[in-house]
This record gives structure tokens, sequence and C-alpha cells, in this order.
């Protein structure tokens, strides 16, 4: 009950604090300073918009729930204020629905997308459905983004045509101000194959579209076409501003103030990431806002077994998965930028990185088909596991 009011009475703090609108200062639009209530948070990408930090507090969607961490407070719960809710049905505020995509707060509201694009208050309350986005409903790969006034959503169409697959790209506009106007598009492109990889980076006022499509598939290293779009947001003009061909595999994409960084892998033995001894060659690859040049990184051989490689905040952070019986294990290390090793440890389970914050990596950990909770690995001391959300089983 104590977390619970604590937590009430920050929501209305921070609903106080914002003014609640829908409508975009257009003036901003070209505004090269990060806006805090109206851009995509750059530090938290590798989420795809499954976490949010608001004015301290941290929301995320874990097993098709909201959650919050409070990092004044150190207190965590379900986002439900409600005294007589029991937090376990579908009536509970903290209930988003199956398969939840994406999970942001905009200018004082939280946005969700289950089948539909939803809006509510940020403890819950007063839920809407605001507006109905193409491929939301059908389609598992579906991610949006809000961004200064505008919702972007891209997913993969797969169809037939002509007896020939047809796997469409899709990104997509949305005005934010007016929820009927029609959506406008910011890229379409047919692939032959459906399992295309795509990233959406948002920087200013320019959205970077980093894609990755098979060009084969065969056994062996598969060949890949590498593409890097720009769009910018005001004049709405898409651009490819970089193209390669290599065997080379991408593990996540980051934005700093000065460019774009790719963290790239190369597999060396037989696609398997668990109880494995292979060794893969991982490096860097930046992309120059103001040059427009990409520059690699030496390659370096990562200890045998550590295929799950990211680079997160100037660290790198290795995984080694193993099943032992029915448990699932995760050993990891934690590199500064040169490759000197700052820290190990183990966890239990599979983990996913989803971006940092000053106190260190953030991450969530699948145990089976759900996942156990939000946890740090601080940079003063990478050798624990701080639990910051932590789900009852």
């Amino acid at each position: 009950m104590r977390k619970a009011v604590l937590f009430l009475v920050l929501l209305f703090i921070v609903m106080n604090g914002g003014c609640g609108s829908e409508a975009f200062p257009q003036n901003l639009l070209r505004s090269q300073s990060f806006l805090e209530e109206y851009d995509v948070q750059p530090e938290y990408v590798m989420a795809e918009n499954t976490f949010y930090n608001d004015h301290s507090v941290y929301y995320t969607c874990i097993n098709n729930w909201l959650y919050y961490y409070d990092t004044k407070t150190g207190s965590s719960g379900k986002v439900c204020g409600k005294a007589e809710c029991n937090h376990d049905t579908a009536s509970c505020n903290a209930y988003l629905g199956e398969i939840v995509s994406g999970v942001q707060v905009y200018d004082g509201k939280l946005y969700w997308m289950s089948g539909v694009l939803y809006r509510s208050d940020l403890n819950g309350e007063n839920r809407e459905i605001y507006r109905v986005l193409e491929g939301s409903a059908v389609n598992m790969s579906c991610r949006f983004y809000i961004h200064r006034g505008s919702i972007y959503v891209s997913f993969i169409a797969i169809g037939v045509e002509e007896g020939d697959a047809r796997n469409e790209l899709r990104i997509t506009r949305y005005s934010m101000e007016d929820r009927d106007a029609s959506e406008e598009e910011v890229f379409t492109q047919t692939y032959p194959y459906s399992n295309i990889e795509h990233w959406c980076r948002f920087y200013r006022d320019k959205l970077y579209i980093r894609v990755c499509e098979p060009l084969e598939l065969i056994e062996g290293p598969t060949p890949y076409q590498h593409d890097l779009y720009v769009y910018d947001i005001a004049d709405k003009e898409l651009q490819n501003i970089w193209s390669t061909q290599d065997s080379d595999r991408l593990r996540n994409v980051t934005v700093t103030e000065d460019g774009l960084e790719f963290l790239h892998f190369r597999m060396t033995g037989d696609y398997i990431f668990i109880n494995t001894e292979d060794q893969w060659p991982v490096w860097r690859s930046e992309y120059s806002f103001e040059t427009g040049e990409m520059k690699s990184e030496e390659e370096h051989a990562m200890d045998p077994g550590y295929t799950m490689v990211y680079w997160v905040e100037g660290h790198y952070i290795a995984f080694r998965n193993t099943w032992i019986g029915e448990e699932e294990k995760a050993s990891y290390r934690m590199y500064d930028e040169s490759w000197n090793v700052l820290g190990e440890g183990e966890m239990e389970g599979r983990p996913y990185i989803i971006g940092a914050d000053e106190k260190g990596i953030l991450l969530k950990i699948g145990v089976g088909m759900a996942e156990s909770g939000l946890y740090r690995i601080p940079w003063d001391n990478p050798s624990v596991i701080e639990p910051l959300i932590q789900i009852e089983s």
C-alpha cells in the first residue's frame, strides 16, 4: 500500500508538470537540440521502445503488464493506483493486452500498441484507443516511435503476388495533432525474403533507417545487401546515403552526437548461440553526420562461446549462453572500448540489453517464454547484478 501511495503522489507531480497537449510547436521541428518531451530517447533505442524514462520514473512492459521503477525512492511495481485492485486481471490499469509492441511516454501521456495504439494517463487511467495504425493488428514485427509531433510505424508485410513471395518493409508516418489524417509514406521497399532486418534511429530532425537484406538463402555465410537511408522529417524527403554487400551481421545500432555506431559480428560456426565454443570476430563501424563517411574499427576475436555482444555507452558487454539440464544460464563480461575486462558475472536465464543510464547497463532476463524483471549491471561494480523490478512467479 505504501508503494502505491508513493507512486500516486509521484504521478500527480509529473502529470501536473506537463501540459499533456498533442500539439507540437512547429518552430522546433528543425531544432538541433534534444527535446526531452518530444524526441525519442537515444540511450534506450535497443529496447525498441519497450522501455522509457520519464522524469526519473522508468516504465517498461514485462509479460504484457506495465511496471514502473522510481529511481529516487527505489520503489517499483505495476502501474496501477486503484486501491481495490488485485493487479491480476485485465481490469487492472497495468494490464496492456497481448502482444504489446512499444511503450512510450510522450508529452505527459502514456502510449502503447496492442492491436491498435492506446493512450492513457501515466497511472493507467482514462484509457482510450488513440488510433488504428497500418500493420499493428496483424503484424508481430510492428514497431512504433513518437517523435516531434508524428507517429512512425515500421513493419514487414508478407504476402504472395502472382505466385511469388512479396515482402514489403513499410515505414509510415501519422500526425499526432490530426488523428483523422491519412498516413504518409516514409519508406516502402519490396524484398524476396521475409527475414529482413531493419533499425530506425532518430536524431533531431532526421530519421535514419538501416536495412540488412539477405540476397540468397544458402548454407554457410549468407550474403547481405546493407543500405543506410536518411529521411528529413521537415522536408519529407528520403535519401540512400550508403550501401555495401558482405556477409556481416549487425547486433545493434546506436546514436551519438557525432553519428551512428554499428556493432558487427561474423559467424564462424554453425549458427549456434548456446553451448558453443565458437570464436566470432566483432567490430564497430561509425557513420559521421558531418562527413557522411563510414569508418570501421579493427576486428576483435571474442573469447570462445561469447556469441552475444553489445556496444553500450562506450562499453562492450558479451554473453555466453548455456543450457544445463533444463536450466538456461548466461555468463557475461564487461569491457572498456579497448577490450580490457572490467568485470564479469553470471545470471539465471537469457539476457536482453535495452540500454543504459548513468549508473550502468540496463537489461531484462528471459526465463522460458516469460521475463523475470528489469536489472542493472553497474559501471563501478560490473560483477554484480542489481534487481530494479522483479516479477513474482
